[in-house]
């Protein structure tokens, strides 16, 4: 999180008197403002702390403020102060630390990396610890040598391996591609990951390569393969300029297999070689199509297809399966279904062969989400291992459960065109389920699909809206609705005011499924506390029982109860009325304090993202086993407070979501009690919590009549 340097000077001034209380009349006149202006960067300040979990700041009536930090905290407060551009988390940090260490040719010492990123010495030793206990997955090795410095030992393949992970991790899909179109360095890690992959690169050379290997390959990348390939070329041209070539590659490739990729390899070093005047090694071939070949396709030709009848009869027995757990029949769409499926499976196939491992970035969101889909996917899958004589990485098998649940979602329905293009990064799958989301809630037919970079190729004539999952710079005059690859509740809310609004959706219920389940909670009922095997156990109950009644979507006033309703608040600090609001729903156990962290990660993230109208928030987080139950609360404080970027709120409201129903009757009943006129006015009036279910009862009651 970055502060400003009017936030800096408060913050100076509390470092100085960390053994007393300063009054805000104090530190006003210290800094030279107005007590409503030190007031407010104080609260900056707070928010700053505790995002970057930095001590404490306390808090004494009639006294002040005092800081409560340790030595080290202390000591890397002021090194923050004389950096005031941007911070970095431990994640990043450690991405910053790796991706220098590979791309330096000499041996790094930790005090650079102190400098570069902000931090005191012992703060980087402990994120080497880190470094080292992962490098094992790796096949690498830390070496610490005294008067040297820091290198990593090892293969190179691997080198680069880690190195291109790292990157994928740490950069956006969307970031790589606004590069490419903008060459605006716009990561929040740059100039670090960014230069160490892209400096003294000409990517549009790279793009424009990619492209010609699209054509002779008869396929088209999607935009996240399209990232990553672009990404590994830029490394091995790095690589080989310091001298660093590819000697061997563990895992050798059949050339008469892929003769095709290894024909668009050659072409692409050859041309690399007379466009840098560089030599590159044949075994470079090999590295360039292993990428090729373990890439995403959106596109693929049918010759490519026909040559896919050996894993055909493989693909038809998991559909065949998924039928039986699920106890349906794929009907008109099940040619469309196979076809997709082996479309994704040639590549998937061959990254599992060939041990290139996968970064599904939605892969937390369809285990917790998706529960049921994801553990059916991964059963049925099981034939596809024995057939491979490998194991399936989770990645791997939440992609293949998206086709799946797009399926499950298109049954049965009737849809009436609403022409919008889709814009999706990540492929097929995960096309194919955000469509059969939007086709379960809208009357909307999807013309087509494609990445930003065949976004021109589309005719506009044929849409009146574009779909995306990812920003990036405009390319059609038509409007761009951005929404997550896997709707959310936000999305919803925005999507509902543009399209005519249509929910429904059948779910059955697999008996097998749920006592898999719990056999597996039970088997690893030895590592997990009596409360945390409870709290698993309800879950899977709760969520089997909820299948069969997830038409009852309850109502707000199902919620807003005089235990979940709260007046006349007095607290003076944005971040604590949050914590308040969430502390409500955590006594009822329907949220666990990480709701609270993940709420506090996306304010971080996106500023005032929660704020739906003048002085109303309405705080959210994505359920990542932190959701009990479904819930809400509101909050109505006796003042404003001001939040980090200067807006004023006094109603606060929160809402978690156990799974996708039982919450939107209530949300659509929110969004018609917010419309009402004076509505605002009338809350921060009440004078206890029945004032306030009385009038939103009034309220709602005008709804149904």
């Amino acid at each position: 999180m970055s502060i400003s340097d009017p936030a800096i000077k408060i913050l100076a001034i509390l470092l100085k008197n960390t053994e007393s209380y300063i009054s805000i009349k104090e530190i006003a006149g210290l800094a030279k403002l107005s007590e409503r202006s030190a007031r407010y960067l104080v609260g900056k300040v707070e928010e700053f702390l505790q995002c970057e979990k930095l001590g404490n700041l306390d808090k004494k009536w009639k006294s002040g403020y005092k800081l409560d930090v340790t030595k080290e905290e202390f000591e890397d407060l002021n090194k923050k102060m004389n950096y005031p551009k941007i911070f970095y988390s431990k994640n990043e940090r450690v991405g910053i630390i790796l991706s220098e260490l590979i791309s330096n040719q000499l041996p790094l010492k930790i005090n650079y990396f102190s400098k570069i990123l902000n931090v005191s010495q012992n703060t980087i030793t402990k994120d080497l610890s880190v470094i080292e206990a992962g490098l094992a997955n790796s096949n690498l090795k830390l070496v610490r040598k005294s008067g040297l410095g820091i290198y990593i030992e090892g293969n190179e393949f691997n080198k680069r391996k880690l190195l291109s992970t790292t990157s994928l991790t740490q950069l956006k899909n969307n970031e790589v591609l606004s590069y490419l179109y903008t060459s605006e360095k716009k990561s929040h890690n740059s100039p670090f990951v960014m230069d160490n992959i892209f400096s003294d690169i000409n990517i549009n050379y790279i793009d424009h390569l990619l492209r010609d290997a699209e054509d002779m390959l008869e396929i088209k990348f999607t935009d996240e393969s399209y990232s990553s390939i672009l990404i590994h070329l830029c490394i091995m041209i790095k690589r080989i300029r310091i001298g660093k070539p590819i000697v061997f590659i563990e895992n050798e490739l059949d050339r008469k297999q892929y003769s095709i990729e290894f024909k668009t390899a050659k072409y692409i070093k050859n041309r690399i070689c007379q466009y840098y005047d560089m030599k590159i090694p044949d075994d470079e071939e090999s590295y360039i199509a292993l990428h090729l070949i373990g890439g995403n396709v959106t596109y693929s030709s049918d010759y490519i297809l026909s040559n896919l009848n050996n894993l055909k009869s493989i693909v038809i027995t998991i559909i065949e399966t998924v039928e039986r757990k699920f106890n349906i029949k794929f009907k008109s769409g099940k040619n469309k279904l196979l076809e997709d499926l082996m479309i994704h499976l040639r590549p998937a196939v061959n990254r599992i062969n060939l041990g290139v491992d996968i970064v599904n970035p939605m892969l937390d969101e369809i285990v917790n989400e998706y529960t049921q889909l994801f553990q059916i996917t991964k059963m049925s899958c099981c034939i596809l291992e024995e057939f491979l004589g490998k194991k399936i990485s989770d990645d791997e098998i939440a992609y293949i459960a998206l086709h799946f649940g797009a399926a499950l979602k298109n049954e049965n329905q009737n849809i009436e065109p609403f022409k919008a293009l889709l814009v999706c990064a990540t492929g097929i799958g995960t096309s194919k389920m955000l469509i059969s989301q939007l086709k379960s809630r809208y009357i909307i037919d999807i013309v087509g699909t494609c990445g930003v970079r065949n976004l021109k190729d589309v005719n506009e004539r044929n849409y009146e809206y574009v779909i995306s999952t990812i920003d990036f710079p405009a390319k059609t005059e038509k409007k761009v609705i951005r929404v997550s690859p896997i709707l959310n509740k936000n999305d919803f809310k925005i999507l509902d005011k543009i399209f005519a609004n249509r929910y429904g959706e059948t779910y059955r219920v697999d008996i097998d499924d749920i006592v898999d389940q719990l056999v597996t909670t039970f088997e690893k009922s030895k590592k997990l506390g009596k409360d945390e095997l409870k709290k698993q156990l309800h879950s899977i109950i709760e969520k089997s029982v909820g299948i069969q009644e997830q038409n009852l979507s309850k109502k707000l006033l199902d919620f807003f109860t005089f235990d979940n309703v709260k007046t006349n608040v007095h607290i003076n600090n944005y971040i604590d009325a949050i914590k308040y609001t969430c502390s409500i729903l955590e006594s009822k156990k329907s949220i666990s304090e990480k709701y609270y962290k993940d709420i506090l990660k996306t304010l971080e993230k996106h500023g005032n993202y929660f704020k739906i109208m003048p002085n109303i928030v309405l705080l959210h987080a994505e359920n990542i086993n932190s959701v009990y139950k479904t819930d809400m609360a509101l909050v109505i404080l006796d003042e404003l407070v001001k939040c980090s970027n200067g807006d004023r709120i006094q109603i606060f409201i929160i809402f978690s979501s156990l799974n996708g129903y039982e919450h939107f009757e209530s949300l659509e009943e929110l969004t018609y009690l917010l419309s009402e006129e004076n509505i605002t006015q009338r809350l921060i009036e009440c004078k206890s919590s029945l004032d306030a279910i009385q009038i939103i009862g009034k309220v709602l009651k005008k709804r149904k009549g």
